[in-house]
């Protein structure tokens, strides 16, 4: 009697193993089809999504601004010597040529000078009575604190809120109008400070420091391309050759204290 109790036991322990294994199995299975079913819906979603030149910003409409084209001026700045703050030359007797209405890029590693240079040519261009002022962009611009927000930021130039929220789009900010320029990153102040210089309601000469350094390569792409349809009379310094030779006009390498025009 003891034995066929103990048979019992261990048969219908068997029979629960059996059945329990089988259920796993079976739940497995279920779970594996659910997770194969989701893969394969996610790679038709990923297969259907836009190309990269498809992104909602870049089919925006930039507001319209101001072209200041007009009968293009060639002249010549000649520079005799140029240090730098540490008193060492920077350049030596050299010049430059440039046109305005065009872009002009200035290349040179780091440390080459670039940045003085152009500091240097924005007290030029300031006391010359025939040509625009000129405005000095760069991560090292020092914020003004008379504006407060980014409202406030764009009040001189031609844009509307709605224009201003276009451009942020567009240029890939991730800020909106009552953001707090304190709050801004030396690189987000540089890039709006850009912007509002290409909608001022007079026309300015731009002098633009290394701006690869704190713009994405398509926000590099759209300010080529509005710096050109606009016209404005341009100077960007940058260490990137490649940048330069392809949206510039012209271009001069900075090497042993000279300027060399390049192609």
């Amino acid at each position: 009697m003891l034995y066929n109790k103990r048979a019992t036991i261990i048969i219908t322990l068997s029979l629960r193993k059996i059945v329990l294994d089988r259920f796993t199995s079976r739940s497995h299975d279920h779970v594996q089809k659910g997770l194969n079913s989701r893969v394969k819906r996610a790679e038709r979603e990923l297969r259907n999504l836009p190309g990269k030149r498809h992104v909602y910003q870049h089919h925006i409409q930039l507001p319209e601004f101001k072209n200041w084209y007009k009968k293009s001026t060639t002249f010549s700045i000649k520079i005799y010597e140029l240090l730098s703050p540490r008193h060492e030359t920077i350049l030596n007797i050299t010049a430059l040529t440039l046109c305005t209405g065009q872009s002009l890029g200035l290349i040179g590693p780091n440390g080459s000078g670039k940045t003085t240079l152009l500091k240097y040519l924005k007290n030029y261009f300031n006391h010359q009575h025939l040509l625009p002022q000129a405005t000095y962009i760069g991560l090292n611009l020092n914020k003004q604190q008379s504006y407060e927000t980014v409202d406030d930021f764009f009040t001189e130039t031609i844009l509307g809120k709605t224009d201003i929220k276009r451009l942020l789009v567009k240029m890939d900010m991730l800020v909106d109008l009552f953001t707090k320029i304190k709050n801004l990153s030396g690189g987000e102040f540089a890039k709006l400070a850009l912007l509002k210089q290409l909608y001022l309601d007079h026309e300015t000469i731009l002098l633009i420091d290394e701006p690869t350094n704190y713009l994405d390569p398509e926000s590099v792409i759209a300010l080529a391309k509005m710096l050109k349809d606009s016209h404005f009379t341009c100077i960007i310094a940058s260490h990137n050759r490649k940048f330069l030779t392809e949206f510039c006009q012209s271009n001069y390498l900075i090497k042993e204290q000279k300027l060399l025009t390049i192609d």
